[in-house]
């Protein structure tokens, strides 16, 4: 397999910092925490749908993938483009995708591009990997 296209069906949402409580826990906001058992759901569905199976995952060698993140529009946006670093988005969803098992370890990555927009339709994150040699 050389290349990998997935649309992952729910909304995006940034990485947020570890909060470290003051007896050394580590926890993360709600909204993300919520974001990461959502999107844990949507992958092996986005993968099926795709006609993805398993025995061709993990993908292993150099990677390039490509993240368009498809966001809710508010109903009174105060931004032309939905709020959040974009590199944060990729953060959230790179560490999803090697949870769920896709590629072994997010330091196969060796070229990235993130886009951000708001969503014309259903809020989404688009996801495609390729393949390459260095």
């Amino acid at each position: 397999m050389q290349s990998l296209y997935l649309m992952v069906e729910t909304e995006p949402v940034p990485a947020s910092r570890p909060r470290v409580s003051r007896w050394g826990g580590v926890g993360y906001g709600k909204r993300y925490t919520k974001f990461r058992k959502a999107v844990a759901e949507a992958i092996p569905k986005a993968l099926t749908k795709a006609g993805i199976s398993p025995e061709n995952l993990p993908l292993d060698g150099a990677l390039e993938v490509e993240f368009v993140f498809n966001c809710v529009k508010p109903k009174k946006p105060s931004h032309k483009y939905p709020r959040g670093d974009v590199d944060n988005y990729m953060k959230a969803i790179q560490d999803s995708l090697e949870s769920a098992g896709v590629f072994l370890n997010d330091s196969q990555i060796v070229r990235v591009t993130g886009t951000k927009k708001y969503a014309e339709e259903v809020p989404c994150i688009i996801v495609h990997i390729k393949k390459v040699s260095l």
